[in-house]
């Protein structure tokens, strides 16, 4: 019982976290210059995680596909951002492709 309220409290409280500040710039009277670049802060966000765990494969960094597997999951990632321009996709893209990969090598 503990354990399920635990869960369910993070839960909330993970949502809220995502939901309150787009309320809050919804209502915000931002600069036309803050406005236009908000649709970039998604995908520059997700790259600036992931760019650095894409080039090293085992702690070396690697440029090699049939050494960094990494490497052709990420670029079939890119594919898919560039023409669907949504972030869920793409990261199933990305996760489906690098868990196809490690089956098959």
């Amino acid at each position: 019982m503990k354990l399920t309220f635990l869960i369910l409290i993070i839960g909330v409280l993970s949502v809220l976290m995502r939901v309150i500040p787009g309320v809050l710039t919804r209502k915000a009277n931002l600069p036309l210059s803050i406005r236009l670049a908000m649709p970039y802060v998604p995908i520059t966000l997700f790259t600036a995680m992931i760019t650095c765990d894409i080039f090293f494969w085992e702690e070396d960094f690697s440029l090699n596909p049939l050494v960094n597997l990494k490497l052709i999951a990420s670029l079939l990632a890119i594919i898919v951002a560039y023409r669907t321009k949504d972030l869920i996709k793409t990261v199933l893209a990305g996760v489906l492709t690098i868990s196809l990969l490690y089956f098959i090598f």
